[in-house]
């Protein structure tokens, strides 16, 4: 959606708003992640605009097609040293003992709605969560992992590179949880 403050700026005059619309994408059980150097993020780089969802999406996108064309289903974005950051659209989560792991928002990542309500979620059930800074060799590791979205919500990844995963109880519980929230919160 495109909004103006009107042809002067001014308040009280009629912006012009402009709606887009494109079909939901297709939402699958399980995703199989492409790891995908992202030299444009900031990576934790000083930079007024990470985090920030105003600026073309056009090379997420692209990581995205080069993961389809790589037979995967996504890509895990990496810092140029390696550093596990987000996927184009989504949030990556893993659990090493007990213990939810994600990649941490001073690395310019989106501070997206599913991420936070998650981690509150994980508060709230006393399920430790750890933020920081991980490379991919963290995920040798793992005992599970998951991607977080609001389109697609709480979904296991099976894959990444050439790292299997098998869904755990986690990813179940988490993903419980944040369907009771959606639902509680659409029945307001």
């Amino acid at each position: 959606m495109l909004a103006s403050a009107g042809p002067s700026g001014g308040q009280g005059e009629r912006g012009t708003v402009v709606v887009f619309s494109e079909p939901l994408p297709e939402i699958l059980e399980a995703y199989r992640l492409l790891p995908v150097v992202a030299p444009w993020h900031p990576a934790g780089e000083q930079w007024a605009l990470a985090g920030v969802k105003t600026l073309s999406y056009a090379p997420n996108m692209a990581a995205s097609r080069q993961a389809r064309a790589s037979s995967f289903d996504d890509a895990l974005l990496l810092s140029k040293t390696g550093t596990m950051l987000e996927m184009p659209t989504s949030t990556i989560v893993w659990v090493i003992d007990g213990v939810l792991e994600t990649p941490a928002l001073d690395l310019g990542i989106l501070a997206s709605i599913t991420r936070k309500a998650v981690l509150e979620l994980c508060e709230r059930q006393d399920i430790r969560v750890s933020e920081g800074r991980f490379a991919t060799e963290r995920l040798a590791s793992a005992d599970e992992v998951m991607m977080l979205s609001s389109i697609k919500e709480v979904r296991p990844v099976l894959a990444v590179g050439k790292r299997l995963f098998e869904p755990g109880p986690m990813t179940a519980m988490v993903g419980d949880a944040y369907s009771r929230l959606v639902a509680e919160e659409l029945n307001c």
